[in-house]
Parts: C-alpha cells; sequence; structure tokens
C-alpha cells in the first residue's frame, strides 16, 4: 500500500482480495463435483449447484457439452451417454445447453396424482 493510504489502492487491494475469493469458492465447488466418483453423480452435482445458484430446476449452462466433459474430468461421450439416460429415466429435460431438472417418476403417476 502507498503510504498515505489513499482510496484508489485501498479500492483496488479490496477488488483483488473479492477476485481471488470468488475464485477460490469456483474452483472449490468444481472440486466438489470432480470428487464425485461417477459421471452421473458428477453432472447431479454440478446441476445442482447450478439450480440452486439460478434459484430454479430450469437453467442455462456456460458449457458446449466438450467443456461440460473437461469441466468435469470425463470423456464426452460418456458425459452424453449419461445425460440420454438420465433424460430416459424423468430425471432431466435438456436441449442443447439449456436444462430442466425434473423430480424423477417412481410409480408411474403424475407428481400432481401422489
Amino acid at each position: 500500500m502507498c503510504p498515505s493510504a489513499c482510496s484508489h489502492h485501498s479500492r483496488i487491494i479490496r477488488n483483488l482480495l473479492g477476485e481471488l475469493a470468488e475464485k477460490n469458492l469456483r474452483l472449490n465447488e468444481k472440486l466438489t463435483h470432480m470428487g464425485q466418483r461417477t459421471t452421473r453423480a458428477k453432472l447431479m452435482s454440478y446441476f445442482s449447484a447450478e439450480a440452486q445458484r439460478r434459484g430454479g430446476y430450469e437453467f442455462d449452462i456456460p458449457f458446449s457439452r466438450q467443456q461440460l466433459a473437461d469441466y468435469l474430468g470425463v470423456e464426452r461421450s460418456g458425459l452424453s451417454l449419461e445425460l440420454g439416460k438420465m433424460r430416459d429415466e424423468g430425471l432431466l429435460d435438456f436441449h442443447k445447453s439449456h436444462f430442466l431438472l425434473k423430480a424423477p417418476e417412481t410409480d408411474g403417476l403424475p407428481p400432481s396424482t401422489r
């Protein structure tokens, strides 16, 4: 810091510390996702965090399939296969980078009649 402790330098330091804190949180979150054992668990961890961050079960992600696979540390083909299985099981629906998380249908009845 400069000897006079000017407001400009204080603001720069505050901004830098804020950026470092945000990056640290993002990296910790990524480690949480990557630490899951299966591709499905990694996807569910990531999607759950995105839904919470966006405040709803429908959201867009900032990744292509290849970028999402790289982010989660999985093969793109395995990721796409797992996404297809999850869609077939009624866990989610998607189109490109737009996702909708759903409650699984366990008894064949629509959620409103359970």
